[in-house]
């Protein structure tokens, strides 16, 4: 039996266990792209002199492995494979290429041996090679691939299938009419495959283990108690499957397991279906997990698909294996499109995880040795699996606080500053007379108010990123859109609104009230009064941000200090120099020196300043108190967490890790811990192939 092993990861992208990609499911196909030595003329002097190149990283382990076993594939031209047996150099010849497809699972080679013998190989998932071999133990084969599985390898079996040239001239003449065909084509070379791979020979089974990236247990535990869910989707073996869940902390234990194995009918699928909640509805108390196959979740989508979501939901951890890549994608479209509408996430590192990346709202794809396909079509790409922690909870929290306080923020300075104009515009009879001069107009949101914001937009961070990255906890305090919902944009209208107010009323009263001179005794008039309701827009506003702002860094430093100064001195060019062509009214002249030349400004100033910012203050205050969210999330600054102490190498046993408890919630798609079915807290989703290909294979003899 085979003798290939390089570390499982339950991968959800090989829902084909022989190969990521169909395309070079052939490690002698000598196209290169499938296991060809960098070497070009490799050597079997020294078994460690070949190195390979595959985009299936299932291949590549296979290629090793023989070449340790002193086969060395030395690539070849066309269609002729130089393969050296022994320090001797034999040529061998492909005839066909079988291509593999996730219906099929399987792929087979037509090779003519040196010795003019023309022989068929197949390798592929158990399921879809045995039903096919007429000869060989196959009682043995079965009971190894499920050992194999239960440590948590992932598993090919092999068979061949000798041909006389007279079956080789009909096979022959079969594909080429297929592959030639202009109608059908796909179905035609469906039907010839099927025909050729019957009444093969059982040659044994190998093993191929997935090793875990670093760190994949780490992250997925803090998804986990950051309130994200995680449902875990493969097409490995459940066996399999199970183990890596157990190997990468999704599976923990003390749940109680339930599953959904090989259903064959609708009605099957119910009565397992009720059960399952029959009993998590009376054991609520615990943490439930759920496994469920390609088969039977066909029958669940298709006949019971509101009660296999409502029981998913229920449990803590889900895993769905043995799936197709079209089965990938319905059940991210299944929670995309559920009433709760959860945000989805798809991560793969394979070519079977495209149309699942494609079909969630965010796609990522993993730099692995699947090749290419899932970065390539994903919305982010990255090298690691553990870098999406940071990217997620520490880069995503910062930039949806920026992006939210941006827009609101740019709400909310208007209503500030031109709210005044239609309070003006009651005592003028609305004559269409301008409260703001316009070069005010256009120098507000260009140049006094900009850069603040843009400052803050780039680098504002509310928390330091270490106590972030140690409290899950405080990814909640923004979910849910939770800083750009209706409640925050009425709060952020109201403060402008109030803004505007104090902005107008408290001059006009004061100058109502009071003689207004400027200091060479000349009356002020409205150029005056609007220049002073601009100054405390200008400063209210520019505070107001201030007041949002937790990272005082050296830029936003000197962005309020430029805004602030920018203003004045801009501001006092135009009121001092009288220029044709530009400055088309001269009634501005000098009339921003007058008004601070004038100690009642100060007064206003201060006055409009300290009224429109004690509401303001106040409540914020009392909201970061006694909001139960923010309290205890920013409590709970600085503690660390327990983290994942058990092994990932082992993948016979399950890790040993204690279980993180949670305050919260309702799990929309799988991966959560809490027994509050009901709460509104979980709607971010992400289906993740726990094990992305982190090393060199590792040959170990089987």
């Amino acid at each position: 039996n085979g003798s290939s092993a390089n570390p499982t990861s339950g991968n959800g992208s090989s829902a084909n266990p022989t190969s990521g990609n169909g395309s070079s499911a052939n490690p002698t196909s000598g196209n290169g792209s499938s296991a060809n030595p960098t070497s070009g003329n490799g050597s079997s002097a020294n078994p460690t002199s070949a190195q390979y190149q595959a985009s299936s990283p299932d291949e590549k382990a296979l290629v090793e492995a023989a070449h340790r076993y002193g086969i060395t594939f030395q690539g070849g031209t066309g269609s002729c494979l130089d393969v050296m047996i022994k320090d001797t150099l034999q040529q061998f010849t492909l005839l066909h290429v079988l291509e593999f497809d996730a219906n099929r699972r399987r792929m087979a080679v037509i090779v003519k041996w040196p010795n003019g013998d023309i022989k068929l190989l197949c390798k592929g998932a158990e399921s879809a090679v045995l039903p096919r071999t007429s000869t060989g133990d196959k009682d043995t084969a079965l009971e190894h691939v499920n050992d194999y599985a239960l440590a948590g390898l992932r598993t090919l079996v092999f068979a061949k299938k000798d041909l006389s040239p007279n079956q080789y001239s009909q096979i022959d003449d079969l594909l080429n009419s297929a592959m030639t065909s202009l109608e059908n084509r796909d179905e035609k070379l469906a039907a010839a495959f099927d025909e050729v791979e019957q009444d093969l020979e059982l040659v044994g089974s190998t093993a191929v283990e997935d090793r875990l990236q670093d760190g994949v247990p780490e992250t997925i535990e803090y998804l986990r108690a950051a309130g994200i869910n995680v449902w875990v989707l493969t097409g490995d073996k459940i066996e399999t499957a199970i183990n890596i869940s157990y190997a990468c902390g999704h599976f923990k234990r003390g749940m109680l397991e339930h599953s959904m194995i090989t259903q064959t009918t609708s009605e099957q699928c119910i009565e397992t279906l009720a059960s399952i909640n029959r009993v998590i509805m009376e054991e609520l108390s615990a943490q439930h997990s759920f496994v469920i196959d390609g088969q039977s979740l066909a029958l669940a989508l298709v006949h019971h698909q509101q009660l296999f979501e409502s029981v998913s939901q229920k449990c803590s951890a889900v895993l769905c294996c043995r799936l197709s890549p079209l089965q990938k994608a319905q059940v991210v479209r299944l929670f995309k499109m559920s009433k709760q509408a959860p945000i989805t996430m798809a991560i793969g590192d394979g070519a079977n995880d495209v149309s699942m990346i494609q079909e969630a709202h965010v796609g990522i794809g993993i730099y692995g040795k699947e090749g290419m396909q899932a970065v390539r079509c994903s919305d982010y790409a990255f090298a690691r699996f553990r870098f999406l922690l940071r990217a997620l909870v520490l880069h995503g929290r910062f930039y949806y606080i920026r992006i939210a306080t941006l827009v609101q923020y740019f709400f909310y300075k208007n209503v500030a500053f031109i709210t005044a104009q239609l309070y003006y515009s009651i005592f003028n009879a609305f004559s269409q007379q301008t409260l703001y001069d316009s070069f005010y107009l256009t120098m507000y949101n260009m140049v006094y108010t900009a850069l603040p914001i843009l400052i803050y937009g780039l680098f504002e961070q509310d928390l330091p990123q270490q106590a972030i990255l140690e409290t899950p906890q405080l990814y909640k305090t923004i979910r849910h859109n939770r800083l750009l919902n209706y409640r925050n944009f009425v709060y952020w209208f109201i403060v402008g609104v109030w803004h505007s107010l104090c902005f107008f009323f408290v001059p006009f009263s004061v100058f109502h009230v009071t003689t207004s001179t400027t200091a060479d005794n000349s009356e002020t008039g409205l150029n005056v009064f609007g220049g002073i309701i601009y100054l405390c827009v200008i400063l209210g506003v520019t505070l107001k941000l201030a007041t949002e702002t937790h990272y005082w860094s050296l830029a936003a430093i000197a962005a309020f200090f430029l805004s602030v100064a920018g203003f004045f001195c801009t501001t006092s060019v135009f009121n001092a120099l009288m220029i044709p062509l530009i400055t088309s009214r001269y009634d501005m002249y000098f009339t921003f020196f007058k008004l601070l030349s004038m100690p009642l400004t100060w007064l206003v100033l201060v006055l409009t300043l300290t009224l429109a910012f004690i509401p303001d203050i106040t409540f914020r205050s009392i909201f970061a108190v006694y909001d139960p969210r923010i309290h205890n999330a920013h409590r709970k600054v600085g503690q660390v967490l327990p983290r994942n102490s058990g092994s990932t190498n082992d993948l016979h046993q399950p890790p040993s890790n204690q279980r993180l408890r949670h305050e919260h919630h309702e799990l929309v798609i799988g991966y959560g811990s809490s027994n509050n079915v009901g709460d509104d807290e979980a709607r971010h989703s992400m289906y993740v192939n726990p094990g992305f290909h982190a090393s060199t294979s590792q040959i170990e003899k089987s």
